[in-house]
């Protein structure tokens, strides 16, 4: 009996420990399956993730070519060799340009340049005019009275305007700057405040005094016949003065009421005049330049010299000389004047320029009626501070 109660105990014992073995056994298979499956699966993931990626990538790479095309930012090689030449253009709109043409933009300058000829980018290139286009140069130059009068306006008030200019001077009232629409006591505005610094003052320039707006009574103008030319008007009414024109270029110079000159020989090779007729508040109405350049024969070495006129240029524009594209690619297009040059022979420069010539020099012995020391100017009135 007890040796078969120890015989079916080893019987449960072996059955149970056969199910656990059983047992293992279908697990260890469920696990290979299951990693099998997961790994799969993965594999199948992983292969239309990269699929997605790649179709995801080619479409990036056709937005970046789109974009290069229509982005500014992006340029292409063509699109940057564009943008920094119309940024020079403009550049040089905004640094250099004539004040007469600051308010134009550069799509006027550009459409110019497109009208003239692209083979003429110096005025070493060009031929001499036709006549055709002389003759309207000639007739344009005829409209323009070159003269100037430096007339004191009324006599009898000119001990009056000199006692408020005294004022401006000793710096008790303050100017308008027409330009800044600042006020600034003499002593502190632009040239005039570097004075002290050279060991000068204010009574030791040079003045002008006569009616330089045409209004009847007299403005006053001071230089020092070195870096300046400022002229200021008092206003009656308003009791106040007003910078009413200046220039901080000694090539300027005047010819009489509301009207100027340049001369300038500043620059190697090249001789640059302009005459200048101004509005009644001192602002360029009109501008009419022409230069000679020196250079030498590509042939023989020997000096030539290059005539160039150009087409007086209107504030208002509808009285500007409507050029051909014929005329225009004769033309040499000066960028920074907006302004077209004509190469002419020395007789036809001497025949337009005579009567600016004569009136500058007319201008240069009639201004020294109008000038004066600061003693004989203002003799026994109070000294300027």
């Amino acid at each position: 009996m007890k040796n078969k109660s120890i015989l079916i105990a080893a019987t449960v014992i072996a059955v149970f420990l056969l199910a656990l073995f059983l047992q293992f056994i279908v697990n260890s298979s469920a696990a290979k399956n299951q990693e099998a499956l997961a790994s799969e699966t993965d594999s199948s993931v992983s292969l239309a993730t990269a699929k997605t990626q790649n179709v995801q990538n080619a479409q990036n790479d056709n937005d970046k070519t789109a974009n290069n095309e229509t982005d500014p930012l992006v340029s292409t090689p063509s699109h940057k060799a564009q943008d920094e030449k119309d940024n020079s253009d403009e550049s040089s709109n905004d640094v250099v340009a004539s004040p007469l043409h600051q308010s134009k933009d550069h799509s006027d300058t550009q459409n110019a340049q497109d009208a003239a000829s692209q083979e003429i980018s110096s005025y070493e290139d060009l031929n001499y005019v036709d006549d055709k286009t002389f003759n309207m140069i000639k007739e344009s130059y005829a409209k323009i009275d070159f003269s100037g009068e430096f007339n004191t306006g009324d006599t009898s008030k000119c001990d009056f305007y000199k006692k408020q200019f005294i004022k401006l001077l000793n710096n008790e009232v303050t100017f308008k700057d027409k330009d800044s629409q600042k006020e600034f006591y003499l002593k502190d505005y632009d040239e005039i405040s570097l004075m002290e610094e050279i060991g000068s003052n204010i009574s030791k320039c040079t003045f002008y005094f006569f009616d330089a707006d045409g209004d009847g009574v007299p403005e006053l103008g001071i230089t020092d016949c070195a870096r300046f030319i400022y002229i200021f008007k008092y206003d009656i009414n308003s009791n106040k003065f007003l910078l009413w024109y200046g220039t901080v270029a000694i090539c300027n110079n005047l010819i009489g009421t509301r009207k100027a000159y340049r001369d300038d020989s500043s620059v190697a090779n090249e001789i640059n005049y302009a005459f200048y007729n101004l509005d009644q508040h001192g602002n360029e109405d009109c501008s009419l330049w022409f230069c000679l350049r020196y250079y030498p024969n590509p042939t023989n070495d020997q000096a030539e010299t290059a005539y160039l006129a150009s087409f007086p240029q209107f504030v208002d524009e509808s009285k500007n000389a409507t050029l051909s594209d014929d005329m225009k690619k004769q033309a040499y297009f000066c960028d920074p004047q907006n302004r077209y040059y004509f190469k002419i022979t020395e007789e036809q420069w001497n025949e337009l320029t005579k009567k600016f010539f004569d009136s500058k020099k007319a201008a240069d012995e009639n201004i020294k009626k109008v000038t004066f020391t600061y003693n004989e100017l203002f003799g026994t009135l109070v000294s300027a501070k």
